[in-house]
Formats: structure tokens, sequence, C-alpha cells
């Protein structure tokens, strides 16, 4: 089965709900150090071939809550198994009050109104497919359009 592997583009910690069921950890905040640059929050989420999954991975019809310190987005993740087999990855950008999936660099859900990715969409898909491999080898087990 293929992942969902989700980045926190946010400086503040943040707990996922999916399907109803919290994350086995929390998605930890970016950071930023001189020596390195900016590094992603990461976290890794099973798909699965559950049409209603009842438990935190992405089956075709899901929900997503996103809570900050500041509050609570709930969002409306559609995945068309036939249009993305559950073998495949894909990743999501979380933003502050925004997110975004994809699959080989090609948006399938953009809750900012468009699907033309900006650039600062762009940039950050570019990051979280560099840091893919990253977050396969070390990210934590553990994922949209805005209700």
């Amino acid at each position: 089965m293929g992942n969902v592997y989700i980045f926190n583009t946010t400086l503040q910690e943040l707990t996922l709900t999916i399907n109803g069921q919290a994350t086995s950890s929390k998605l930890a905040a970016m950071t930023f150090t001189a020596e390195n640059g900016y590094k992603f929050g990461t976290l890794t989420v099973a798909r699965t071939e559950d049409a209603k999954p009842r438990k935190a991975v992405f089956g075709d019809e899901n929900t997503l809550a996103v809570t900050r310190k500041t509050g609570t987005d709930n969002y409306k993740v559609d995945i068309n198994p036939d249009e993305h087999p559950v073998e495949q990855d894909m990743q999501m950008v979380i933003f502050y009050k925004g997110m975004v999936l994809s699959y080989g660099g090609v948006v399938l859900q953009n809750n900012f109104g468009t699907l033309a990715a900006s650039e600062a969409t762009a940039l950050a898909l570019s990051a979280a497919g560099s840091a893919k491999s990253g977050a396969q080898k070390g990210g934590k087990k553990g994922t949209a359009k805005k209700r």
C-alpha cells in the first residue's frame, strides 16, 4: 500500500485527526537553522483500500481536522482509487489556513480556490518532493478540499 507524506510548513506543532481518529503522533512544526535552512515537520500516513475508513488512514472518502493553538481547520479529502491507485504515494503540504494534496508534482486538491499552484505552493511541493526520501526513511507513521 502507498502512503501520504504530510509536511507542516507552519511554525506550530499540529494535531491531525483523520476519519475521527488522532494520528499516533503530532506533526512537528517547521524549523529553521542557519546551517540546514528550513526543515518541514513530517508525518507518514498509510493509504487503504477501505472506501470510508474509520481509522487514521487515507481511503477514498476522508475527513481531516488540523488543530493548532489558534483553532481547527476541517477538510474533506477524497482520493479516487481509479485515478490514483492505493499503491501510489502522495504528498500533502499543510499551510496556515490551507493545504495542498499532490501526486508526482501534480496538484490534486488545493483548498486555496484554484487548481493552479501558486509560487509558494510550487516551492513547497518541490521541497516536499525532495524531503520525501527523508520522510520515507525516518518519518513517523500516523492525512483535501476545505469544508
